[in-house]
């Protein structure tokens, strides 16, 4: 039907024929035109945006508005064109200027034909007439489809046929007795030149779809939609749809009519060695966990070598792959509601293809303040329109404090703000986001915001390449001072450790670090591209803002620092310097804070000097020192943890520089 989330028709067998429906939204089916007795079958033509209907009793094709289901535009006659004739399939031609309409012949229940007409929509008259004999076992042809190869493909109960319409010439090939099924409705997808064929009749007792792949004439694993029903109730006729995104299918017996939803495998391009992503779509009942490595498995090609990552209650473990053959599991299950990373490690593109249903869009997901003193939280999007994060977390979004997927990170301050860079991108089915909270909480995903808008595509960088990690600190540049860059990137030694390409339209730009391909207390400067020469040689000089103080120092950042993120601007670096103490070192962040068993204190020192790191009591009295001694240039980090004489309550953590306290932070002890 036509490929609109608001609007998608479908039929439904009841007792005493069809009814046309108008599907509205993914939880509820309205009816909204006539009743047609007998009608076999229902395609959409998305040139003239009209839905064509088939009368099996009067042999006749309906054509209806999509949008007004009971106002028919067109009446055509089918039996005035062949004698005798029951017409049970419709398909149009690649282009939708011809209408082909199959059937059986009337009083050969002897034989089985399909009886093709051809129904020119230019001209509005048939044009040519074949029979086409398929087999001597009685059994009726339920489905007429035309493929992409322009080879038109007829379905029965145990076989299905490829006709050649230049050669007249027909091929038969049997259903694999494995999968002991009877294919009664098939709908296509011309872009990956496969065929979803209904089917009801299973040593189950449950509804399946088989996937045909054309391109080499072989079954894929076929989708379990969950249904189940008695045997020797379906009737034969019933319907089903394709969209791009979903199943609709329609599975009745005798005296009712059951609608389910089930969904055809999807199949997203892995172009880059790491990915964020989750599965929404999974052979599983509610959101039970799978096994991963059959999942993992439906890469094409397999990588041989590849490291995938879950966030296990706050533990960070992996399956690994290496040199063809798995080699470590650390866990064994997926779920639908959680986020993984995975790195291949091997050259080229890869596809992945998520077989299944989807999750019901009312599972809610956990989040937690903290797990083990991770406080992280690995969530996959598993709603099928794309949201904006401030949409898509509205009924959380007051505990929510980080918000980060593989290309840009949200980060709320101090002072209650939102860091949100100009790289911000709606999320998008089937992606994983990370996120952190200051309270125990439930999400569920917002179904009632607006799809998010399309925006510009943001390429990958021309002139700067760096090497990608599992993880990365975002920088926030402030760009309403840089005139003419296209580039932008985070220089540390003779490395590039991220960058990102710059629109006209941005502000505030997120440069993601990817410190992991250098050492620990490498000096980190900012260079620009502007599509002819660099800055690589004259760096920017930029102020950092203080995370604590919020004052901007000129200073220099290096790796290692522990900073969860910067905030940059450029500016008048000797006025800054002029007001703000010059010092040698500083403390940079303490984390976590609150502590519970421990905290980290990060510092820097940008000239060498005599440091020590102490911590005392409100009233002075002391209760660790964490660090003592001559520091030279780099960043460096000092661990604390609180022993039985530390009680709960707030300390200070001084930095002596050179014999003088230069700053104190304080830190809180809850156990």
């Amino acid at each position: 039907m036509p490929d609109n989330s608001s609007r998608k028709v479908i039929i439904s067998r009841e007792k005493i024929g069809y009814s046309i429906f108008n599907y509205s939204n993914p939880n509820s089916f309205t009816f909204n035109g006539e009743r047609i007795t007998n009608c076999p079958d229902i395609k959409y033509n998305p040139v003239d945006d009209e839905v064509y209907v088939l009368d099996r009793c009067y042999s006749h094709v309906k054509v209806y508005e999509p949008d007004d289901l009971g106002n028919m535009i067109e009446e055509i006659d089918v039996i005035s064109n062949s004698t005798e004739y029951y017409p049970y399939s419709l398909c149009f031609n690649a282009n939708r200027d011809k209408l082909f309409i199959s059937g059986q012949q009337f009083y050969t229940y002897n034989k089985d034909y399909i009886h093709l007409l051809t129904y020119d929509m230019n001209t509005n008259s048939f044009i040519n007439s074949e029979d086409y004999q398929l087999n001597n076992e009685q059994i009726l042809v339920t489905d007429l489809t035309l493929g992409s190869d322009n080879y038109v493909y007829g379905f029965s109960k145990k076989y299905w046929y490829k006709l050649n319409q230049t050669t007249n010439s027909v091929a038969e090939y049997q259903y694999d007795n494995s999968l002991i099924l009877e294919s009664y409705d098939v709908s296509y997808d011309p872009d990956k030149n496969l065929f979803y064929i209904y089917s009801s009749n299973n040593s189950e007792n449950e509804v399946k779809t088989l996937i045909l792949d054309a391109a080499n004439n072989s079954f894929l694993t076929p989708v379990e939609s969950g249904i189940s029903f008695l045997a020797n109730t379906i009737e034969e006729y019933n319907l089903s749809y394709f969209d791009h995104n979903s199943f609709i299918i329609n599975s009745g017996n005798y005296s009712s009519g059951i609608v389910s939803k089930i969904s055809c495998p999807l199949t997203r391009e892995m172009n880059t060695p790491w990915q964020w992503f989750s599965f929404p779509r999974l052979n599983r009942e509610g959101n039970n966990t799978v096994s991963a490595l059959p999942i993992l498995e439906n890469l094409e090609p397999l990588p041989y070598n590849l490291q995938f990552i879950s966030n296990e209650n706050g533990s960070n473990l992996s399956i690994m792959r290496q040199n063809n053959t798995w080699t470590l599991s650390q866990f064994y299950d997926i779920i639908s509601t959680k986020g993984y990373k995975l790195n291949i490690q091997d050259q080229g593109t890869f596809t992945h293809t998520m077989y299944g249903t989807d999750l019901d869009l009312n599972t809610s997901v956990p989040l937690y303040e903290q797990q083990n003193g991770n406080p992280e939280n690995w969530i996959g999007y598993f709603m099928p329109m794309a949201l904006e994060p401030e949409d898509a977390f509205v009924g959380v979004w007051d505990y929510l404090t980080k918000i980060q997927t593989r290309a840009w990170t949200m980060r709320k301050t101090s002072t209650g703000e939102w860091m949100r860079p100009s790289n911000v991108t709606p999320l998008e089915y089937g992606d994983a986001v990370i996120v952190e909270v200051s309270n125990n909480c439930t999400l569920y995903w917002n179904q009632n915001a607006e799809p998010a808008e399309e925006q510009e595509k943001r390429g990958g960088t021309e002139f700067f390449s760096y090497m990608e990690y599992s993880d990365y600190t975002p920088w926030y540049i402030q760009t309403d001072s840089l005139q003419g860059v296209q580039e932008i990137a985070l220089l540390a030694g003779d490395s590039c450790i991220g960058a990102t390409v710059m629109l006209p339209t941005d502000t505030l730009i997120e440069v993601n670090a990817y410190t992991q391909a250098v050492a620990p207390g490498t000096p980190v400067e900012i260079a620009t591209w502007d599509g002819l020469k660099s800055t690589a040689g004259n760096k920017q000089d930029f102020l950092v803002n203080n995370i604590i103080t919020g004052a901007r120092e000129s200073r220099q950042v290096f790796t290692g620092e522990g900073q969860p993120y910067y905030y940059i601007t450029f500016g008048d670096v000797e006025n800054s310097k002029q007001q703000t103490t010059a010092q040698p070192a500083r403390i940079l962040n303490i984390n976590p804070n609150p502590c519970t068993g421990y905290t980290t204190i990060g510092f820097s020192v940008d000239k060498d000097a005599m440091v020590e790191i102490v911590v005392t009591g409100l009233d002075g009295t002391p209760a660790a020192s964490l660090a003592s001694g001559y520091y030279s240039e780099g960043a460096y980090q000092s661990v604390w943890q609180p022993g039985n004489e530390a009680g709960n309550g707030i300390y200070l953590v001084q930095m002596v520089v050179n014999g003088n306290v230069v700053q104190y932070e304080k830190v809180a002890v809850i156990r």
